[in-house]
């Protein structure tokens, strides 16, 4: 057997076959096995192959309503508003997460709603509750405390009356102690016991005090937040770029409406946005202008239109005017927000008293 090098031609390999058996070996590597064509068209095999899918049935795709696409939907984002692109950078605004809070409280208003208690008392009436918190609204203002503390006072105490019987003559001891636990919830260096039982003119002592705290305590089942209307106001009057004049004014009304039992069947929000806009149309009226008094981004927060806010917006206007019974001198809140830190929104006229909407008009 002869192999031929490299570069010889056949006269040279005749040769070198006529002399002997002489190999002549070629460094050339080997060529590679040649490779198997391809079946002809798509999903085809070639003939004898086996087809590894062979026997296997092939699965229905389900409707589209019941397809399960874990492919990650793209969601509509929220479109901010302009307060909250203005206050940005403002850490403390917690801009991010601003609009799911408030969504948070309008849905959590509806589960802890506060039932009608005072046909059920043997020994209370409205009029003493009013009373009542006049009084909590003087303390408040003279121990210079939070708004939200007054706002979380008054509802320990509705919470505690809708689910126990109580004696008159423990009645300011429930008031008290409901304000001795939204001072520890609220402000940051809250009335010892001493003070209030100062306030009381050593009516009760401090371990009764004490006693009915924790009796309050465990009626709640220790469960104390609770959204209220001053935050709302506040809301509110931020994405209305109000001015602190009208926001001081709808705390007023609002501050108002804690004396009157009959006011409880309105929420929270509901009581902050009929006073914010009746602090709007008052501030209309003051200024003589027609501005718009329920803007859109107040309306997209709440939920609530003109129309809706009319009946809530008109018990407001009653009993901040004066109400109907002229015996009872409720003058906390007036004298509170007569002062110049609240810019004497109190005695710069009545509360405006709105016009029948044009569609509850048509309805009727």
């Amino acid at each position: 057997m002869v192999r031929t090098r490299r570069g010889a031609t056949t006269g040279e390999a005749d040769d070198n076959a006529s002399d002997g058996d002489v190999e002549i070996f070629d460094e050339r590597p080997p060529a590679p096995p040649p490779r198997p064509r391809p079946a002809a068209g798509r999903g085809r095999q070639a003939f004898g192959a086996v087809d590894p899918n062979q026997g296997r049935k092939r699965k229905a795709r389900p409707p589209p309503d019941q397809r399960d696409d874990k492919r990650p939907k793209k969601q509509r984002e929220t479109v901010p508003y302009d307060v909250d692109v203005d206050n940005a950078h403002d850490e403390q605004q917690v801009t991010e997460y601003v609009v799911d809070l408030y969504k948070h409280y309008k849905s959590v208003e509806s589960t802890w709603p506060i039932e009608a208690y005072i046909e059920f008392q043997q020994d209370i009436n409205a009029k003493m509750r009013a009373v009542l918190v006049d009084w909590l609204v003087e303390v408040h203002l003279k121990f210079k405390m939070l708004q939200p503390t007054l706002y979380l006072t008054v509802q320990i105490i509705d919470r505690y009356l809708s689910s126990k019987q109580i004696h008159r003559k423990k009645l300011q001891l429930l008031g008290v102690s409901a304000l001795f636990v939204a001072c520890k919830y609220e402000e940051i260096y809250p009335p010892e016991v001493a003070d209030f039982t100062y306030i009381t003119d050593h009516a009760y002592a401090a371990e009764e005090v004490l006693d009915m705290e924790m009796k309050i305590l465990l009626e709640l089942d220790w469960k104390i937040t609770a959204p209220n209307a001053h935050l709302w106001i506040e809301r509110l009057c931020a994405v209305s770029r109000a001015s602190s004049r009208v926001k001081h004014r709808a705390e007023y009304y609002s501050q108002r409406t804690l004396q009157e039992y009959a006011l409880l069947d309105f929420k929270p929000s509901q009581i902050a946005a009929a006073a914010v806009h009746l602090s709007l149309v008052a501030e209309a009226r003051e200024n003589r202008d027609n501005r718009e008094c329920w803007p859109r981004p107040c309306e997209r927060l709440t939920g609530y239109t003109q129309l809706e806010l009319y009946a809530c917006a008109k018990a407001i206007s009653f009993h901040v005017n004066g109400g109907v019974d002229s015996k009872r001198r409720l003058v906390a809140c007036k004298k509170k927000f007569g002062r110049h830190d609240f810019a004497e929104v109190s005695s710069s006229g009545k509360c405006p008293v709105l016009k029948r909407p044009r569609e509850l008009a048509l309805e009727s």
